[in-house]
């Protein structure tokens, strides 16, 4: 069939092809210093250079990497254990292979270090998330054709590739776990309604391992075989023939879990090996709230709101109630999937997750989510045409809004997790940094959301005084001296002098920070010895009886206890 002749969902998928592989696999850049192997994805990744190029999951090949390595190898070492660990589990790697391979293969034949961090490794994580946003996206326009026309599919594909953040993290942010898994629950739910219609043994194999695979990419994602039970169960009756179609296939829903299992396995045997348990959890302190879920804050929070930055699905949601009246198989299935998925979702502890642009955990479930999304489309075809006229101009605006907004953040122009209201409004149309753009930004308490505190860091400022303010804002940016603030902040009376030091020790690193710290300290000083009584009618007598002004005789009581309780101790 000539292009020409294609149905538009077809072409849509391969003009989303073109553009992503132009955005995200043509320009070299993306491949040099880390960019694209880093934080999250360099955990995801790190099982692959450690088997397949150093033979040692136990990563003591890091004390012998040659002097110039510049790969970023992280692994995390329990408090109290004598082993290393990578915290993600293996499920990326796992679909990472053969493109690594394929980049290993070409650092071997050319002039690059064949160390598994180079460019035509990073080049190949690259490949690979593109590969699978499409493999996404066609399996999407082959669930969406099961139920709608041509040009409601078409609708529904640009909207999902080019009105949402799995844009961004198909191009701008390679090689995280949400596109990858978009690919996977699509081609699953494929799978799900073919296996209902005609349940095979090779879809059930199919379903097992694609379960598996889910499941060892991000753990939470298991929910999804609830849209596998509660598929086509809307009532009492439906309700009685899945239980009996479930027992005419028990077996097959036992090979179901045999395959899943299977897949799960050499993450089980890896952690086994490792620490000595079957399962082990990587995360540390890092937990579930589920009794204090923020789903309010998820959904349209300013730091990261699903709905503020993909407004997009707002449609999807409004699609919802139209699934019994059009789409029965779905009617439960969805809707609990949805709520469950965003009740577990917006209960993690950085319910914001980190860095990213818009809610990326969503991400995963988009496939799912395009059939009420449909089905907003479907009900706005069927009305008047001014109808039909606005949301061609919503289709617009939301595409240019997501795409704008994608570019800012790749700039930085939207901060990677302290956006508020007022630095929305006042940088939506921002390419470049206004004179005060930390004004606008303020950043999560991440010591505090350990605990279930979801507070900023303008919690810490809101009191201080001028100095004060003027020192938290100096050492913004370096971590440990800001960590021991917030720290002082918290508990005011009793930890500047020894944290003060600690700072102060750093004065040939950063002489400013030292200024400042020295123009705080004593001012702290002095209004301590003012504040006491007896010591201040003693520096008054003192000035008397040597004729001198009693703010010059405080200056030198001043100066002496900076030098005894803080320049003395941090020199020592």
């Amino acid at each position: 069939m000539s292009w020409k002749n294609q149905p538009w969902s077809t072409k849509i998928v391969v003009i989303t092809t073109i553009i992503l592989l132009l955005v995200s696999i043509v320009p070299p850049k993306k491949w040099s210093n880390q960019k694209v192997i880093n934080n999250d994805v360099a955990e995801y990744y790190a099982y692959l250079p450690a088997t397949i190029i150093y033979h040692d999951l136990s990563f003591d090949f890091k004390k012998n990497l040659r002097e110039d390595f510049s790969g970023r190898i992280w692994v995390i070492k329990p408090e109290g254990k004598d082993f290393k660990v990578i915290k993600m589990t293996m499920g990326l790697s796992i679909l990472f292979l053969p493109f690594f391979l394929l980049g290993h293969l070409f650092a071997l034949l050319t002039p690059f270090a064949a160390d598994g961090y180079t460019a035509p490794y990073e080049a190949a994580i690259s490949l690979s998330n593109v590969t699978f946003a499409l493999l996404g996206l066609y399996f999407l326009k082959k669930l969406l054709k099961r139920h709608f026309t041509e040009k409601i599919t078409s609708w529904t594909l640009i909207a999902i590739a080019f009105a949402t953040n799995i844009f961004f993290y198909s191009s701008l942010h390679v090689g995280t776990s949400h596109v990858y898994n978009f690919a996977l629950i699509t081609l699953f739910l494929y799978l799900n309604e073919k296996w209902h219609e005609a349940p095979g043994w090779k879809q059930t194999i199919g379903i097992g391992l694609l379960t598996g695979l889910i499941v060892l990419i991000r753990p939470s994602n298991l929910i999804v075989v609830l849209v596998f039970i509660l598929y086509g169960v809307y009532n009492k009756s439906t309700l009685l023939q899945k239980v009996h179609l479930y027992r005419i296939n028990f077996w097959k829903l036992i090979t179901i879990a045999i395959m899943g299992l299977l897949v799960v396995s050499p993450q089980l045997i890896y952690w086994k090996a490792i620490t000595g348990d079957w399962i082990y959890y990587t995360y540390g302190n890092e937990s579930f709230f589920f009794y204090d879920p923020e789903l309010i804050k998820g959904l349209f929070s300013f730091r990261k709101g699903w709905l503020i930055y993909t407004p997009m699905m707002g449609l999807a949601i409004i699609g919802m109630f139209f699934l019994f009246r059009e789409k029965k198989n779905y009617s439960t299935a969805i809707p609990v999937f949805f709520i469950v998925n965003i009740y577990i979702i917006y209960s993690w502890w950085a319910w914001w997750y980190g860095g990213g642009f818009g809610s990326r955990p969503m991400i995963d479930s988009y496939g799912l989510l395009a059939i009420p999304l449909a089905l907003t489309f479907q009900q706005i075809f069927k009305r008047k045409l001014w109808l039909k006229y606005t949301a061609q101009v919503l289709m617009i605006l939301f595409v240019a809004l997501n795409l704008w907004q994608s570019k800012q953040y790749k700039r930085g122009i939207l901060h990677y997790d302290g956006m508020t209201k007022e630095a929305y409004f006042r940088l939506f149309f921002s390419w470049d940094f206004p004179n005060n753009y930390k004004k606008y930004i303020d950043r999560p308490d991440y010591k505090a959301a350990h605990q279930n505190i979801d507070r900023t860091e303008s919690y810490h400022t809101k009191n201080l005084d001028h100095q004060e303010k003027k020192l938290f804002n100096f050492v913004s940016g370096i971590n440990q001296l800001k960590t021991k603030l917030m720290k002082m902040y918290d508990h005011r009376d009793s930890g500047y002098p020894e944290l003060l030091a600690k700072v102060i020790k750093k004065k040939h690193k950063h002489q400013n920070a030292y200024k400042l710290v020295k123009e705080y300290a004593k001012i702290r000083i002095r209004k301590i010895i003012t504040n006491d009584s007896n010591w201040y009618e003693k520096i008054k007598q003192q000035a008397k009886e040597e004729n001198k002004a009693v703010d010059s005789m405080l200056k030198e009581h001043v100066n002496y206890m900076f030098f005894v309780d803080y320049k003395k101790n941090s020199d020592d």
